[in-house]
This record gives C-alpha cells, sequence and structure tokens, in this order.
C-alpha cells in the first residue's frame, strides 16, 4: 500500500512537471501573440 502511495504521489509530481514544462514551452512559442491566448491554457 504504502509503494502504490509513493508511486502516486511521484507520478503526480511528474504530471505537474510535464504540465509546466508544456506550459513553458508553448509561453515561449506564443511570445509574439496575443498575452491573453497564454493566460488561457
Amino acid at each position: 500500500i504504502r509503494k502504490g502511495a509513493i508511486h502516486l504521489a511521484d507520478q503526480g509530481a511528474l504530471d505537474c512537471t510535464l504540465r509546466a514544462r508544456l506550459h513553458t514551452a508553448v509561453s515561449r512559442a506564443l511570445e509574439d501573440h496575443n498575452d491573453d491566448v497564454v493566460e488561457s491554457l
């Protein structure tokens, strides 16, 4: 049970990291576009 909980916690952290990276990549890609587009993501 503990291993499962740790795995879920790690997975959640990984998801947050991937989302942060994706957001950063998209933000950079849309630098020349309307800021509202970036904020809506």
